[in-house]
């Protein structure tokens, strides 16, 4: 679980940095970049978050709900696609709202299954402010969607 915990903080740094690369391309009172930049903040505190849960010892803090690997990378593979193809700028402002918003639906789920499944409470409540600031991240991208 250490192993997958460390390839979710890997995830939430590249999405940060999509979030950035993102926000770059813009004009500097663009309401987009302001949230693209807030939202990059965001992913490096999850990060910084799912660092700490990993000097919890696995066995003790995690009931029956574990992040497989391949899982984990799979992810870890798609943000940096998604990183590769913003960088490139080949990715329209709606085509990379829409794959971010598909990224963050599925970090929500994972880190909402592990504030479930979380037997020490400290983890739990980590767990759960990761899959609360995803919601927001989902809701701002979806109102965004619907604007753009």
């Amino acid at each position: 679980m250490i192993k997958q915990l460390a390839i979710c903080a890997e995830i939430e740094e590249a999405v940060s940095r999509v979030y950035f690369c993102l926000a770059e391309q813009l004009p500097a009172e663009s309401e987009l970049r302001l949230i693209w930049e807030e939202m990059a903040r965001d992913e490096l505190e999850h990060a910084r978050l799912l660092r700490f849960a990993q000097r919890f010892d696995p066995d003790k803090t995690y009931a029956g709900y574990h992040i497989a690997e391949d899982e984990a990378r799979r992810l870890l593979l798609d943000v940096q696609e998604t990183f590769d193809l913003v960088q490139m700028k080949t990715l329209s402002e709606r085509e990379a709202v829409m794959v971010l918003l598909k990224l963050e639906e599925d970090f929500m789920r994972v880190h909402l299954h592990l504030a479930v499944e979380c037997l020490d409470p400290t983890m739990q409540e980590t767990f759960n402010r990761l899959g609360k600031a995803d919601e927001i991240h989902v809701a701002r991208l979806k109102e965004y969607s619907l604007r753009s």
